[in-house]
């Protein structure tokens, strides 16, 4: 059966990168390959590189309609923590279409509002509203050491709209088993039915290299996005005890693009010329490839991917392209990551976030031949299984909600933060706590129950 597919993400492969814009690019591209219509909906506001007309293009070869969000007419106090009108936006363009299905990450909460509104009964009534677990913004905290990347405000709003999305979504679909763990664990309710299912891949346009096929390894290649929770301390720790453990003097690349964050208060590649300026050879930089170009790098010949993530993963797609592409690779045993690897290559593949442990066995690997690590699911299964699971789905058919009833959202301002509760009201106000940021919300509460 031709399905309609709307996906909505703050990030799309091409306009904005990241792991979230990988899954939900080849996604489209994939379900568009099998006779589907499926629009890419692009929910940020600055574009990386080229724009909306290059994007379009780029896209409609490709088999799939791109656009983007247009901007809300009412002006927007600029106190407004900035989820919350992009969320807006989200659904007064969406709730316009008529999708039969409608993806959203869980990140941001971009699809809140859409949400909240199904579940009012206002619209997407024909609709599935799918959410998917990458990453919510808490996890991603924790795993940066808690760094801040927002304000205290927006990342309380953030995380306040991320629980409610993956607790209203009609389905829940997450590339681990480990992420669902994960939020359980932390408290958060998670709605049902509920899936795992890997990311998908692209089929590839070169023939991988068979797995049992070795290599002797003269060169590691730290792959992935600059940043601390991608295993760059880790990592250079653990060139530095195999270059003072034993005779071995591999050449070193870092790849991959730089993080904003700054480590230590410099930006990553400054960070990493520092860390290392005293290594027996200055490693190269390759930080303006995309991921064609990354992968066609990493093909050459003596090349070992290493991803070491320090503290968690859900299912990154650097580890996914490595197996798919036949790479060999070692990894660390955290989060979803050896959900996607052979059970029986996992042991030579993944080892502890450790120093120790990584350099053990980056020393065994440059001593001798190494196989490459295996799939666990080939990713043609995947593929046809996202494929399958769009063609039975059945069609949404939600009743709307009684007049004078309405599932009503209370803001509260105290030092407790800021929480959501539900409450079916009857022609009354909601009375949340106070101040300035309670106001603002109430009026974004009023305009969607409103239908505005």
């Amino acid at each position: 059966m031709r399905r309609k597919v709307g996906i909505c993400s703050f990030e799309i492969d091409g306009p904005k990168r990241g792991g979230i814009g990988t899954a939900y690019a080849s996604l489209a591209k994939v379900l568009a390959a099998a006779g589907h219509d499926v629009t890419l909906v692009f929910a940020g506001d600055r574009y990386e590189t080229g724009g909306p007309e290059h994007w379009r293009a780029h896209y409609a070869r490709r088999g799939v309609t791109f656009e983007g969000l247009p901007p809300l007419a009412e002006a927007v106090d600029p106190q407004t923590p900035w989820p919350l009108p992009l969320s807006y936006r989200a659904y007064r363009h969406l709730r316009e279409r008529d999708f039969e299905i409608v993806h959203f990450p869980e990140a941001l909460g971009v699809g809140f509002y859409s949400l909240l509104a199904a579940r009012q009964g206002l619209a997407f009534r024909n609709t599935v509203l799918a959410v998917g677990t990458h990453g919510p913004s808490r996890w991603v905290r924790e795993a940066n050491a808690n760094a801040s990347f927002q304000k205290p405000r927006v990342a309380a709003v953030q995380d306040v709209l991320e629980r409610r999305c993956v607790e209203m979504a009609d389905v829940l679909i997450s590339p681990s088993a480990y992420l669902y763990r994960w939020m359980e664990e932390s408290g958060w309710t998670l709605a049902e039915p509920r899936h795992v299912l890997q990311n998908v891949l692209r089929p590839s346009s070169s023939s991988p290299t068979p797995p049992t096929a070795s290599l002797r390894i003269e060169e590691i290649v730290f792959f992935g996005r600059l940043e601390t929770r991608k295993g760059l301390a880790l990592f250079c720790e653990a060139i530095e005890r195999v270059l003072a453990g034993g005779p071995e003097r591999p050449r070193v690349t870092f790849l991959g693009w730089n993080a904003k964050d700054a480590i230590d208060g410099l930006p990553p590649t400054e960070w990493l010329a520092k860390r290392t300026a005293g290594w027996p050879a200055t490693p190269l930089f390759l930080t303006d490839l995309d991921r064609a170009g990354a992968l066609a790098y990493l093909r050459g010949p003596g090349r070992l991917a290493v991803m070491p993530s320090p503290v968690t993963e859900n299912s990154p797609y650097t580890v996914l392209e490595c197996l798919d592409a036949g790479l060999p690779f070692v990894t660390t045993d955290v989060g979803g990551i050896p959900e996607l690897v052979r059970v029986e290559d996992r042991s030579a593949a993944c080892v502890r976030p450790t120093p120790e442990a990584l350099a053990a066995r980056l020393a065994e690997v440059l001593r001798g031949p190494q196989a490459r690590p295996r799939p666990a699911r080939d990713p043609a299964d995947t593929r046809r299984a996202w494929i399958e699971w769009h063609e039975s789905l059945p069609p949404a058919s939600r009743p709307a909600t009684a007049p004078g009833e309405e599932l009503g959202l209370v803001v509260d301002d105290s030092e407790e933060g800021v929480f959501f509760r539900r409450e079916m009201l009857r022609d009354r106000k909601v009375a949340p706590g106070g101040g300035a940021f309670s106001r603002l919300l109430r009026g974004w509460r009023r305009r969607l129950t409103s239908g505005e």
